[in-house]
């Protein structure tokens, strides 16, 4: 023993430096480890986060094209509204394309392929905090959206669908969206029988709620562009950090 400690005691800073050496190594590997590890995770984040920019543009287009189909059908609604309250049709054509605009159905089926990728390769705590509650608010006003045009939809097929087939078909074949189907139709070109229309209070009823509903999902389309729009900087600001 006291041969050992003579000898650490003249050979004392090899032993110091050499420990030294072995401790700096070992941080260097763990501190490169770790540098390695959030550069892996930045690449990765920034690659889920080039994604959703992806959907997000996808969505905006999408939300921007029936954005503008809602504002022509409330627009042939209200034209529609004005013959009841006027008891005046002041254009056939115009009055029969409203009936039929206000037949379509929409449907915004968002982009969650960013988000389903992130959440099920268990990653979404790569996002921050924020920008995580951000893009999940988000997909959730979608799904709100989602639940409306669904109800609106019901409406459509179930209630003013079935009352504008069965008592207006004449005129809505002469729809411009349907016109084409007809040509060199024998039967010739069928105009709204004004009385009947003017006296549907059924239709009228119909009419009105179908306002309602466009309204309805307008304003909350305006919501979902807006937020959206601020979702996408959020995200390209996170992508410089």
């Amino acid at each position: 023993m006291k041969k050992i400690l003579i000898t650490f005691n003249q050979k004392w800073s090899e032993y110091f430096l050499e420990i030294l050496v072995i401790t700096i190594g070992i941080l260097g590997a763990f501190t490169l480890n770790n540098w390695n590890d959030n550069v892996s995770a930045k690449n990765q984040r920034d690659l889920y986060l080039n994604y959703a920019i992806s959907n997000i543009d996808e969505d905006l287009e999408n939300l921007n094209a029936l954005k503008a189909e809602i504002e022509q059908a409330q627009q042939y609604g209200e034209l529609v509204i004005e013959a009841f309250k006027s008891q005046k049709i002041r254009d056939f054509e115009e009055t029969a394309n409203g009936l039929g605009f206000l037949l379509l159905e929409r449907n915004f089926n968002v982009n969650k392929t960013s988000l389903e990728a992130l959440i099920s390769s268990g990653k979404l705590d790569l996002l921050p905090p924020t920008l995580s509650f951000d893009v999940q608010q988000y997909y959730a006003k979608c799904e709100k959206l989602y639940s409306r045009e669904s109800k609106s939809n019901t409406f459509i097929r179930e209630k003013y669908e079935w009352h504008v087939y069965n008592n207006y078909a004449g005129p809505i074949r002469n729809t411009v969206w349907t016109k084409n189907f007809y040509e060199n139709d024998t039967r010739g070109i069928q105009q709204l029988d004004s009385k009947k229309m003017l006296e549907d209070e059924v239709l009228e009823a119909l009419v009105v709620t179908r306002l309602v509903q466009l309204n309805l999902e307008y304003d909350m389309y305006i919501s979902i562009i807006e937020n959206a729009i601020q979702l996408k900087s959020v995200i390209e600001e996170t992508l410089k950090s």
